[in-house]
């Protein structure tokens, strides 16, 4: 039984290896093709790139440059230094005009108004506050405060002592009989009904709980079942095949491409480029003498 199984299992790795073969040959063809070309497309960019930054070097930022250290740099210093010292005199001529006006205001203006303020103002103004004061608190706020003394306040402590404190006592006491008893009562009977309605809820989701894990366990017991008998042999099958494809096609690159590469390099190009470079000092010699 053990051999008739394997059988299925290895052709189904042979075609498995042969697919991924055909798709993963080319791929990595062109990825080892890609990598040829694009080193010395990269090269050619930059040397370009170096030799525009060169011509803009020198046809561009060093003019620029000059112009700005010749021109622009030596106007604005000019230019600045005008306008900071005309700033420093409109300063000092500011300063000296503020200087006189303050000079003025203190002697024409200042000066009398306080000898006016401590002479006569304030004296009369001492004098004329005492006599508003003495008559509003003699003929003004002495009458009503006895008047409302005698005829608002001790009514109305009289009132509240013969009228609204005996109410207030009659009235709690009721409140306590007719609003403070049955609502007790009925807390009480809502307590005891509330915990007996939590007692059965919490049995019912109890349960509801317990069947929800079993089947929640089920469900995972299921899931790494599909994965240790289905799931985990198929990813480790088709993991193996690619690495062999993607190893195959290195291999395959290397004898194909690589080694001839090498071998043309080796045995025609680097011969070839001596004796051109021997011809070509030769033919130097020859002609410089």
């Amino acid at each position: 039984m053990t051999g008739e199984q394997e059988r299925p299992v290895g052709c189904l790795v042979g075609v498995l290896r042969a697919v991924a073969l055909v798709v993963v040959v080319p791929v990595r063809f062109g990825w080892e093709l890609a990598l040829v070309v694009l080193r010395p497309v990269g090269a050619v960019i930059g040397w370009a790139g170096r030799l525009l930054g060169a011509v803009l070097e020198a046809l561009v930022v060093r003019p620029l440059a000059w112009v700005w250290r010749r021109a622009v740099v030596p106007v604005a210093l000019a230019l600045g230094r005008g306008l900071a010292a005309l700033g420093r005199g409109i300063a000092l001529a500011a300063r000296a005009g503020v200087a006189g006006v303050r000079w003025l205001g203190a002697h024409l203006v200042v000066l009398p108004l306080g000898w006016l303020w401590r002479a006569a103002l304030r004296p009369v103004g001492r004098g004329v506050s005492a006599a508003m004061v003495w008559a509003v608190g003699y003929l003004v706020v002495a009458p009503l405060v006895w008047v409302v003394t005698h005829l608002v306040v001790r009514p109305l402590i009289w009132f509240g002592k013969a009228v609204l404190l005996p109410v207030g006592r009659a009235v709690a006491r009721a409140g306590r009989r007719l609003v403070l008893a049955p609502l007790a009562w009925l807390g009480r009977v809502s307590a005891a009904a509330l915990v007996r309605v939590g007692r059965v809820v919490g049995r019912a989701l109890a349960a509801v709980g317990r069947v929800a894990w079993a089947g929640l366990v089920r469900v995972g017991r299921g899931i790494v079942w599909v994965w240790r008998v289905l799931l985990r042999p198929v990813a480790r099958v088709l993991l193996g095949v690619l690495t062999w494809a993607w190893r195959t096609a290195g291999r395959i690159w290397r004898y194909l491409v690589v080694r001839p590469c090498r071998w043309v390099r080796r045995e025609v190009w680097w011969p070839v480029k001596l004796e051109v470079r021997r011809v070509t000092g030769e033919l130097r010699r020859a002609l410089l003498g």
